[in-house]
């Protein structure tokens, strides 16, 4: 099992003020997927601004 320290995470209030989701994976592409399914079905966003995802990514972290 993989140790916190060794993951990635996005709250996705750093890119929509007021939300409370966070994600956790072990590399970017897992946070992106999850970030993308969360922007369908709670934000109702079926597509992803090249703006909204450059921001998305800036503010993946490791943890």
């Amino acid at each position: 099992m993989k140790r916190y320290e060794d993951m990635k995470q996005l709250s996705c209030g750093a890119v929509v003020s007021g939300c409370a989701a966070v994600f956790h994976g072990e590399t970017t592409d897992d946070i992106l997927r999850q970030a993308a399914d969360h922007a369908r079905e709670d934000h109702a966003m079926h597509e992803i601004p090249p703006a909204v995802a450059q921001e998305i990514r800036a503010n993946i972290v490791d943890v």
